[in-house]
């Protein structure tokens, strides 16, 4: 059973969408609380939903490739080369993928 959300409630959430390191641990009943809340609502199941959260998802990652290169360099010792080929590009490649068959 769904409940409904107005979607311009949706962006005047307090938690949802927040990073853990921002969140006190005496919200924590909050932040739940708003995701039970988005979930039910079954906002994040829409079709049209889910490909914005893709492009955006793509278009964070192809931002951010050198960061993630950065990181997996200091992390794993992997060169910027290697970073891209086993780390980045694949997921990217796998986001095409999911927009291209999403309406499936």
């Amino acid at each position: 059973s769904y409940l409904p959300l107005n979607e311009s409630k949706y962006y005047e959430l307090k938690y949802v969408g927040t990073h853990s390191s921002k969140i006190k641990v005496d919200d924590i009943p909050k932040v739940i609380s708003e995701m039970k809340q988005v979930y039910q609502s079954n906002y994040t199941r829409r079709i049209s939903n889910r490909k914005k959260e893709l492009r955006k998802l793509y278009k964070l990652i192809e931002e951010n490739e050198s960061k993630i290169q950065a990181a997996l360099k200091a992390d794993l010792g992997r060169c910027d080369l290697l970073g891209s080929l086993y780390e980045v590009y694949p997921i990217l490649s796998e986001i095409k993928k999911f927009m291209k068959h999403i309406d499936e």
